[in-house]
């Protein structure tokens, strides 16, 4: 087990309050940090269970890849079409959010 890797996380309610004792996990003499979101199979969950920290993070990696578009659209040369680029971008994108059960199959 890679110590300096490790961490951990309490999933509750929003409800409710975690005592700030839960906050460190103790192995030993060793102290493992408790974290508000982990990534999981690639998914990102937050404490409460929420997709709120993965599509900020989908949003953002969106966001890269149409301003790098935006950047270099006009040494595309013609013949490559960049609004199918970006289509592609964008496809990808919801094929993802697909597969995490973000959007709904029937759309």
């Amino acid at each position: 087990m890679n110590i300096d890797k490790s961490n951990f996380s309490i999933f509750y309610s929003p409800r409710k309050k975690v005592p700030n004792e839960y906050n460190i996990l103790k192995l030993g003499n060793i102290n493992i940090q408790r974290v508000e979101c982990v990534r999981y199979l690639g998914i990102l969950l937050d404490d409460h269970l929420n997709w709120i920290s993965h599509i900020n993070f989908l949003c953002s990696k969106l966001t890269q890849i149409l301003s790098a578009f935006k950047l270099i659209k006009n040494l595309i040369p013609y013949k490559l079409d960049s609004n199918y680029i970006m289509a592609s971008a964008i496809l990808e994108l919801l094929m993802e959010l697909r597969y995490t059960g973000l959007y709904p199959k029937g759309r």
